[in-house]
């Protein structure tokens, strides 16, 4: 007998596909959600979630306990740190200090007294790094930058002296800087100083012998055919200095500067140049050399200067050149020529007299020691004024470990060979 078999129930075909896409749809946006649920919970984990393995305390060492709980900050022993103003109670001594700091000067080595309800501080410099001007001119400045008074600047016993006033209280404040002998490097005491004078022939009387009383290393330059240039050779002699011809030669600007009828001219023949030199060295018996009066146009010019150098090598002479060009060529001419040659480093009094200017050529005398061990400076005896710079600057110069020493003691450079 045949089985009756069930009918086959048919579906609407079309909503059965809709009714499963729906599923799926669904399926897959909840997988996608809790995916992405998962990976933020395992990139991101909160404070709740963390799973910490901890040892317990008794299992752990003292260091591994003081590692996960760090005493605080605050029980920690404090660190000593120097204070940069060890004793700073007023304006001016902080810029003392500050000063100090910028000298690379150790503010134990500051001392400090008081005399008389002055207070005095002593600083001392180390010349290897600076000298007494420009630590001068840093305590000065940072004083000042804090309100203090500078009052007055003076030198006494080889040490540069600052008053100032402290405006808040009043107090009076004395700085004394000076350089340790021991504090003096080898290199600064290797370096040889020449200063020459210029001019001499027109100062008499007391301005011409307080120049004669400086040091006598230094050596006079004198005008030939000036009222007082005997005078001031004897002046010379008497005073122990060396003396040089201060020889009158035509300027690029002449006739506005004139340096005389009887000067040395480049249109003059090299036997009429001849003749005015030997009388120059007849005037001024005794000299050891000469150096140029003016001479920009002069210097530059070869015939004159040989016959210049060729009258110069005749009597045993030496020339320094004043160097009032950069286009002189005396120098070399003189080398040619086999003459002892020297050549000026720096004109000590220009611009000015002042403070500012000493400064500056002293700094530029110490730059110039460190490229070679000596130094050629020049400067002029027009006034009372003009000793007093000479006085103020062979002192510092001293202080900045130069040696003063004559012209002739100074080594000439190394002539050429004979081509």
């Amino acid at each position: 007998m045949p089985v009756k078999r069930k009918p086959i129930r048919r579906t609407n075909s079309r909503s059965h596909r809709r009714k499963q896409g729906k599923s799926n749809t669904a399926v897959v946006v909840i997988s996608a959600i809790a995916l992405f649920g998962i990976i933020y919970w395992i990139s991101n984990p909160s404070a709740d979630n963390k799973i910490v393995t901890k040892k317990p305390a008794a299992s752990q060492t003292p260091e591994e306990s003081r590692a996960e709980n760090p005493e605080p900050q605050k029980d920690e022993a404090p660190q000593k740190v120097k204070p940069l103003e060890p004793k700073a109670d007023t304006d001016v001594e902080k810029g003392i200090y500050r000063a100090a700091a910028k000298l690379h000067i150790d503010p134990d080595k500051i001392k400090h007294k008081v005399s008389d309800g002055l207070l005095i501080y002593t600083v001392p410099i180390d010349p290897a790094l600076s000298d007494l001007l420009f630590a001068n001119m840093i305590i000065k400045g940072e004083v000042e930058n804090l309100k203090g008074k500078f009052v007055s600047g003076q030198e006494k016993n080889h040490r540069q002296i600052l008053s100032f006033t402290d405006n808040p209280t009043g107090k009076k404040i004395q700085v004394e800087l000076y350089y340790k002998k021991s504090e003096i490097s080898p290199d600064a005491a290797g370096k040889y100083l020449t200063i020459i004078i210029d001019d001499f022939g027109y100062a008499n009387g007391k301005l011409l012998n307080g120049f004669a009383e400086t040091k006598p290393e230094v050596c006079f330059a004198i005008l030939p055919d000036t009222k007082y240039a005997d005078e001031a050779l004897e002046s010379a002699k008497r005073g122990g200095h060396e003396a040089i011809i201060h020889a009158p030669m035509e300027p690029i600007n002449y006739p506005k500067e004139n340096p005389g009828e009887k000067a040395i001219f480049i249109q003059l023949t090299p036997g009429e140049i001849s003749r005015r030199m030997e009388r120059y060295i007849e005037k001024l018996p005794g000299c050891i050399g000469v150096n140029n009066h003016m001479g920009s146009l002069a210097t530059a010019d070869e015939p004159a200067m040989q016959a210049v150098m060729q009258t110069l090598r005749k009597h045993n002479l030496l020339f320094v050149d004043s160097r009032t060009t950069n286009s002189s060529i005396a120098y070399k001419i003189a080398q040619k020529n086999q003459v002892p040659a020297f050549k000026r480093d720096v004109f000590l009094d220009e611009p000015d007299l002042s403070d500012a200017t000493l400064n500056k050529r002293l700094a530029d005398c110490i730059a110039i020691a460190r490229t070679k061990p000596q130094v050629v400076a020049i400067m002029h005896c027009h006034s009372a004024n003009h000793l007093a710079y000479l006085k103020r600057f062979i002192t510092l110069a001293e202080q900045s470990g130069f040696k003063l020493v004559p012209l002739s003691k100074l080594g000439a450079y190394k002539l050429p060979a004979i081509q």
